[in-house]
C-alpha cells in the first residue's frame, strides 16, 4: 500500500467521521458564492471569470478600476470596490469575508448573514432585518464602518467588547483607538465569533481538544506519519491598499 493511497484513505475516513456523508444534491461545502459581475479582479492570482465560483480560501484582489458583485447566499451579497483585497472563508459554518485592504459593501437579511472581519473587528448586522454595511480598511489601518441600512454590531476581537452602530451612522476608528469613537459599548446579541483577526495569508484554526472519533483517526494517522494533516482537518471543524472610503450614501 503506497503512502499516497493511505493518505487519501485516512482523509476520506476523517471527512466521513467528522462531517458525515454528503447527501445526494447537497451543496459543496467548499463553495462560498457565485460571481454576479466582475471586472479587473483576480482570483488567487488569475483573472476572475464573469460567472465564476468563489471557494473557501479564495483571495480576490481588485485593481484600480476593478469591481465585483458576489452572491454569497439567497439573502447575502458583497460588492467589492477598486483597490481592494479580500479573503473568503467558512468558520464554524459561517461565511466570513476578511478584508486585507480596501472597501466592501455587504448586504444581508435573515440569519444567514456574512460576517465581515478586519484585523481588529468582527462586523455583523444586529438584527435579522435587511441591512447594508459598508466597511473600509485604509492605508493607515484606520477602519471605516457605516450602517447604511439597519443597526450594526461591532465586536473588538482583542477585548471581546461589542458596540452598536445605529442605522444611518458611520465611524472612523483609528488604529490607536481603544474603543469605537462616539459609540458606547453594548451587550452582544450573538455569541462572540471564535474567528481570529484576518490574516495576511490564510492560517489554520487553533487546535481543539480531540473528540473520541478524532483521537481514533489521529492514532491511525500517526502510524502513517501524517497525523498533523488529520489533526488540522479536525481542528478546522472544531466547533494595492484601499484609499479613502467613499460612503455609499453619498451622492
Amino acid at each position: 500500500m503506497t503512502r499516497s493511497f493511505l493518505f487519501a484513505a485516512l482523509v476520506t475516513m476523517a471527512a466521513v467521521v467528522l462531517f458525515g456523508s454528503a447527501a445526494p444534491g447537497q451543496v459543496n461545502s467548499n463553495v462560498i458564492g457565485q460571481v454576479v459581475s466582475a471586472t479587473g479582479i483576480t482570483q488567487n492570482g488569475n483573472p476572475l471569470p464573469p460567472e465564476g465560483t468563489i471557494f473557501d480560501g479564495d483571495v480576490l484582489i481588485a485593481d484600480a478600476a476593478g469591481e465585483a458583485v458576489i452572491k454569497l447566499s439567497p439573502t447575502s451579497q458583497v460588492a467589492i470596490r477598486p483597490n481592494t483585497s479580500v479573503h473568503f472563508a467558512r468558520i464554524l459554518r459561517r461565511k466570513v469575508l476578511q478584508i486585507h485592504s480596501g472597501n466592501v459593501l455587504v448586504e444581508n437579511a435573515g440569519t444567514d448573514f456574512t460576517l465581515v472581519q478586519t484585523p481588529r473587528f468582527n462586523i455583523r448586522p444586529r438584527t435579522e432585518q435587511a441591512s447594508r454595511i459598508y466597511v473600509g480598511l485604509m492605508t493607515d489601518n484606520t477602519t471605516y464602518i457605516e450602517a447604511a441600512e439597519g443597526d450594526v454590531e461591532i465586536e473588538n476581537i482583542k477585548s471581546s467588547r461589542s458596540y452598536t452602530l445605529a442605522d444611518g451612522q458611520n465611524t472612523f476608528v483609528p488604529e490607536s483607538a481603544e474603543g469605537i469613537p462616539g459609540v458606547e459599548a453594548s451587550q452582544p446579541t450573538t455569541p462572540p465569533t471564535p474567528a481570529q483577526a484576518a490574516p495576511s495569508t490564510p492560517q489554520p484554526a487553533p487546535p481543539k481538544p480531540a473528540s473520541h472519533n478524532t483521537a481514533l483517526i489521529a492514532g491511525i494517522a500517526a502510524a502513517a506519519g501524517i497525523g498533523g494533516v488529520v489533526a488540522a482537518v479536525a481542528g478546522s471543524h472544531g466547533g494595492g491598499g484601499g484609499g479613502q472610503p467613499v460612503s455609499p450614501s453619498a451622492p
